[in-house]
């Protein structure tokens, strides 16, 4: 009864405050004032009080009005109410006996928080129904699982069938198959009762031949660096030392401090402490986490860098500096060395083709490298081209020009030639590519001096907290430094194997070998 007379008494109030301020005298330029006013006795967003009011004779409109605009507008004949406020807009409703427009433009009449409850308890029940049902489905994932295994081993089988062919009445079988095991080795596993004949041939031109890696279990972690990017082809041999083993030098460069990589020793042997069930690719990876960690700790020792802390000059230590990245001279040095790594790595990439493919542009091509370094040097060094590396440069490029052709014709021959000189290019630009190593290890360095610097300064600028602030502006420094170093380490480290060591001994694109066999659940 209340709520009804307070209802009542709001809705008579309106108009009749309406009404009133249309009656205010002539006081102003403008011919009235009225004043805006911030409480009403009633619910200005409830649909039937809307209703009520507009079937009176009473336009309400509502409006999103700047706050600069809002403090400043000069109402006439109207009730500006602000329903809501932030700091850029005023959100209004406007009363008044007479159609009225502010400028702006109209909004949709307020939701009334009832009916927004209810929408929210229905979503509420809604999404309470979806977790019911999640958790009635997760009841049977293991089943679901079981099936997908025999959906899966059917499906293989029946594919199987398929390659096989039958004669002299179904009582022979004939099946044919690519097997990584030699011919007796494949009869006597099958099982000489079972087998009545065999025989093996190689693979046909076209054919394209399943490849299977297999290494030792210390070379075993390179595999899933290669399938990172491609697989090796048939034609191809098996990179995965190689790679290994390379990566873990670049990534050794890039990071090179013996504290980052006593804190990756630290953190993989509490991962493989933790980790209970060791599967082959776990184990895989701790592996090639420990080399990863012991190449970063061995560049520390060559760069005499131990979380940038400053050595003395008499410190034995400074015995074992190779990789210097404090001075001008260090750096040149360090750099030179970059590009020795970067010749070295391709040069290995090219022995591998001219050894697997007798590749004779492969032999020019390293001629170059070596004979083009070594003009460089004497160039850059005042003392002149060295007459030796000059005419084994030019061997080289002889050597590219006449067998990058196969072909009889002089004059095609001589053009594919001179197109495969232009290589030169692309061999010049892989082996300065080689200086990312040196430009990263660096960054590594001077962020591990800046982080340091920064430390030093809070702690002797600041009495008592500066200590704090030191340790952890050092504890979240050299943890951004180490996550910045693994990330560069990984992409650069990799991407000098995948582009610019493939480029010159490998296809890739590979189809896996799959064996035939039960998956068990």
């Amino acid at each position: 009864m209340k709520i009804f007379i307070f209802f009542t008494a709001g809705v008579l109030f309106i108009p009749w405050a309406l009404a009133q301020a249309s009656k205010v005298p002539q006081g102003s330029p403008e011919g009235q004032e009225v004043l805006k006013v911030a409480l009403l006795p009633v619910k200005i967003h409830s649909p039937e009080n809307l209703e009520y009011l507009r079937n009176h004779g009473v336009e309400v409109k509502f409006f999103r009005i700047p706050a600069k605009v809002y403090d400043s507008l000069e109402e006439n004949q109207a009730l500006l109410i602000p329903i809501w406020r932030s700091k850029d807009e005023v959100g209004a409703a406007v009363f008044s006996t007479e159609p009225v427009s502010l400028g702006f433009n109209e909004e949709k009449d307020p939701q009334p928080p009832t009916l927004l409850s209810r929408e929210l308890e229905a979503k509420e029940t809604e999404l309470g129904a979806i977790k019911d049902e999640y958790t009635r489905l997760a009841e049977n994932l293991a089943v679901l699982a079981r099936a997908e295994v025999d959906l899966q081993n059917e499906f293989e089988y029946e594919r199987a069938l398929r390659n096989l062919d039958t004669a002299l009445e179904d009582r022979l079988y004939l099946i044919r198959c690519w097997s990584p095991i030699p011919e007796d080795e494949l009869v006597e596993k099958i099982g000489p009762g079972f087998t009545f004949f065999c025989q093996a041939e190689p693979g046909e031109e076209g054919d394209r031949v399943p490849v299977m890696l297999t290494n030792p279990k210390n070379l075993a972690p390179g595999e899933d660096l290669v399938k990172i990017y491609s697989y090796p082809s048939s034609n191809d041999f098996d990179p995965s030392g190689l790679v290994m083993w390379w990566f873990a030098l670049f990534f050794g460069i890039i990071i090179g401090d013996f504290g980052y990589g006593l804190c990756l020793l630290l953190i993989t042997g509490l991962i493989h402490w933790r980790v209970k069930k060791r599967s082959p690719v776990v184990m895989r990876l701790l592996r090639l986490s420990y080399i990863l960690s012991a190449s970063v700790m061995l560049f520390g020792v060559l760069g005499v860098s131990y979380l940038g802390i400053p050595m003395a000059e008499d410190n034995f230590l400074h015995q074992l500096r190779v990789l210097d990245f404090n001075s001008t001279a260090g750096q040149m040095r360090v750099m030179v060395i970059t590009i020795v790594i970067g010749m070295i790595h391709i040069t290995l990439s090219l022995a591998i083709t001219v050894f697997r493919k007798r590749d004779i542009p492969s032999l020019g091509w390293i001629l170059v490298i070596w004979s083009g370094y070594f003009v460089i040097k004497g160039i850059n060094q005042g003392g002149g081209t060295p007459e030796a590396a000059k005419w084994v440069l030019i061997a080289g490029l002889i050597l590219v020009l006449l067998f990058t052709s196969n072909s009889k014709n002089p004059l095609i021959r001589i053009l594919v030639g001179l197109n495969g000189t232009l290589g030169v290019i692309q061999l010049f630009s892989d082996v300065l590519s080689y200086l990312r190593l040196f430009a990263l290890g660096l960054a590594t360095v001077y962020l591990m001096q800046t982080f340091n610097m920064l430390a030093g300064m809070a702690k002797n600028q600041l009495p008592y907290v500066g200590i704090i602030m030191a340790v952890v502006i050092l504890m979240l420094g050299h943890t951004i430094n180490l996550v910045l170093g693994i990330m560069g380490g990984v992409i650069h480290g990799l991407r000098l194997n995948f582009l610019e060591w493939y480029r010159w001994s490998f296809e890739g694109d590979g189809l896996p070998f799959k064996p035939f066999k039960k998956i068990e659940y």
